[in-house]
């Protein structure tokens, strides 16, 4: 396996990105990964262990990870539109690039939502995966009214936000301490890129995004499946609403035992192959094949 630091260059966007190629370069398989929100791409991919040598080695396939933000030069304003174009522009050449017959997407937090919007234009995906992605924590109704509220008062005045003191109130405790201790310290995850700071119109962009996520994959129609980790504290009302191994239309919902918001970022194979259900999906050349859900696989099988 080898690691390479690329550009692609578009008519909106310079577009830094990091890529892992398998030691079988004729492989016809890759996987896009859009990392999550105030971090880069470095939290998914580096030079040193990190998810996207898991899933290289795992899948012998090619794995590019797109700096939607960080390093990436954005030459209008940026959106969570823009983030989706990204992921949209970058698989097209990473297929066209490296003759790629089967591109699997695999979105982390923030990345979830900015990989469903790209569905709508980005016909180079087969299937996706998307871990740590809240659903049920923003449909509850009092709390969309509050959130409602807020956004349209956020926009109305012009205002941005940093997150960077609120860390504690909305992450679990290994996903701090774990940003704290190691990617704000270790080098190798370029955290000097990081942005804690939202403006109004992102606030409202992504709203938008989220009242349309289960909706926009299932009209999307190709496999999906969304893990949820049962220490992920962003993520509670949604494990506790989506049953282990839940399938609706073709969706796919499963929990990850002992896994965190922040364990893809993590660089132990240990915590890495918690994703082993990931893997397994990808590897299930029936599921993608029929692309859609057949009632005769036993999913037990799979997972």
């Amino acid at each position: 396996m080898s690691h390479e630091e690329i550009e692609i260059l578009d008519v909106n966007f310079h577009i830094k990105a990091s890529l892992k190629i398998p030691d079988n370069k004729n492989s016809k398989a890759g996987i896009i990964l859009a990392h999550g929100g105030i971090i880069n791409r470095q939290s998914l991919i580096r030079s040193e262990y990190s998810l996207a040598e898991y899933l290289c080695d795992e899948l012998n396939a090619f794995v590019i990870v797109p700096d939607l933000q960080g390093e990436t030069i954005h030459k209008n304003n940026i959106s969570f539109q823009s983030f989706s174009e990204i992921i949209s522009i970058t698989t097209k050449y990473f297929a066209e690039t490296y003759d790629l017959e089967d591109v699997f997407g695999f979105g982390h937090s923030m990345g979830c939502f900015v990989l469903a919007q790209s569905l709508k234009k980005n016909d180079g995906l087969d299937m996706i995966v998307n871990y740590g992605g809240p659903i049920r924590e923003l449909e509850i109704t009092r709390q969309r009214g509050f959130v409602d509220y807020l956004i349209r008062y956020l926009s109305e005045y012009n205002y941005s936000l940093n997150i960077k003191n609120l860390m504690r109130y909305i992450f679990d405790k290994e996903t701090c301490d774990y940003l704290e201790d190691v990617m704000l310290k270790e080098e190798a995850y370029c955290s000097k890129n990081y942005n804690y700071v939202f403006e109004s119109s992102m606030f409202l962009d992504f709203k938008n995004i989220v009242d349309e996520y289960i909706e926009i994959i299932k009209r999307w129609g190709n496999p999906a499946l969304l893990l949820f980790g049962t220490e992920d504290g962003v993520t509670k009302k949604t494990l506790n609403h989506y049953a282990n191994n839940t399938i609706d239309d073709n969706l796919i919902f499963k929990h990850i035992i002992g896994a965190s918001h922040i364990t893809p970022c993590m660089n132990s194979r240990y915590q890495l192959s918690k994703f082993e259900p990931a893997v397994k999906f990808m590897k299930n050349k029936q599921f993608s094949e029929n692309n859609t859900t057949p009632n005769y696989i036993k999913w037990s099988d799979i997972f």
